[in-house]
């Protein structure tokens, strides 16, 4: 199987959100010394992708998608630079789509033009809501106008591909709250709205919080009616639900991201990031100065590689296809396994249709309506 994505993880950004469990440094830490340090990072970055270059054949790379962090807070010099060094590692004229996130109040006209012309074709935009009390609650650096007015300019200087990035389910938030800033996206039209229920972890600070009970999360009845409110309004704007918390306008799937629903194989690059290939997951160093200091040295920063058995590789392929609503092909796993998904799973199937969360139709399984939003119930099943 060839590797077909290449994940870059930039990992500054300007502040850590209270709800961020991510691989980032806010780079106001670093102030005195912020563009050295980002020019040494994207100098290991280099480095780690001439590495992968001697081992791996990177010349069916369809997708790039650059991460973090907020890849936007780097000079607009910085980010173009590097992308002239992928296109003269890489087989440019087969990358379908060139993804980079950006945080409001990080990008200008400017620099959305400069990324335009430097061969990125898709923005994801990390807005989260539009409510300003709201943000400044989440620990966001932007405000709902500002947040507006990046998506406008990335329409204003070209871009065809505007992803935006919302989440529900936040301490305080009601249903009404949630519409609003759905109304008010809505009203900016982007191509694709990746939104997700909040997931709190212990080592971030709402999740300190929680579990001290200094801020409350939603019952799960208001979350659900948010989740009704989400499917609702986007299907009567003219969005297509295609994985559980994806939906775009016709042709704007995240192509790069349909790689890893799918299961197939990708490479990660930068502190933290994490690739599949040869039946093996890869992990890189988490640490900064560790990943760097590893390059210098010319040794891959890998932590950790682990081989994947049959059963492992069958159990991700389904839990991970169950995510997208055209569901897991059964003749697909057939040819890719040698055995039926059916066949193998039968009691965890027959379970799940009997349940109402899963349903066979003609070549694929699916998640039912009733089944999206018990996913994780679902793919308990095959693990």
């Amino acid at each position: 199987m060839m590797i077909k994505a290449l994940y870059i993880h930039i990992p500054f950004c300007l502040a850590k959100c209270k709800y961020c469990d991510f691989n980032s440094y806010p780079l106001s830490v670093f102030e005195r010394t912020r563009k050295r340090l980002a020019e040494a990072y994207l100098a290991a970055l280099r480095q780690e992708i001439l590495l992968l270059l001697k081992d791996i054949s990177l010349d069916e790379i369809e997708t790039i998608y650059m991460g973090g962090g907020t890849p936007t807070i780097l000079d607009t010099d910085q980010l173009v630079s590097f992308m002239e060094f992928l296109k003269s590692q890489l087989n440019f004229s087969r990358i379908q789509e060139a993804t980079i996130e950006a945080n409001p109040g990080t990008v200008s006209l400017e620099k959305l033009l400069a990324l335009k012309g430097a061969g990125f074709n898709r923005i994801s935009i990390g807005i989260q809501s539009l409510d300003n009390w709201m943000l400044g609650f989440m620990g966001r650096t932007h405000n709902a106008e500002e947040a507006a007015a990046a998506v406008s300019m990335a329409r204003e200087t070209g871009w065809e591909n505007i992803n935006v990035d919302l989440i529900y389910g936040l301490p305080n938030q009601s249903t009404a709250m949630w519409e609003d800033t759905l109304a008010k996206v809505m009203q900016l039209n982007p191509d694709h709205v990746s939104s997700y229920g909040l997931k709190l972890e212990n080592n971030t600070p709402w999740g300190r919080d929680y579990s001290n009970r200094q801020i409350t999360l939603p019952e799960d009845e208001a979350v659900y009616k948010m989740y009704e409110s989400l499917q609702r309004i986007l299907k009567d704007n003219g969005y297509i639900h295609y994985e559980i918390s994806n939906y775009c306008k016709t042709q704007k799937t995240s192509k790069h991201n349909s790689i890893y629903w799918q299961n197939e194989y990708y490479l990660g690059a930068g502190i933290g990031a994490a690739s599949f290939y040869n039946s093996q997951r890869f992990y890189n160093v988490k640490d900064i100065d560790l990943y760097m200091d590893s390059l210098a040295k010319g040794l891959r920063p890998l932590e950790e590689a682990i081989d994947l058995t049959l059963e492992e590789q069958m159990s991700e392929t389904m839990f991970m296809k169950l995510r997208l609503l055209s569901g897991m092909n059964i003749l697909d796993f057939k040819n890719r396994f040698g055995i039926s998904p059916i066949d193998k799973y039968y009691d965890g199937i027959k379970k799940l249709v009997d349940l109402g969360l899963i349903h066979i139709q003609r070549d694929a399984i699916r998640l039912t309506e009733k089944g999206i939003p018990l996913a994780n119930l679902v793919f308990m099943e095959f693990v």
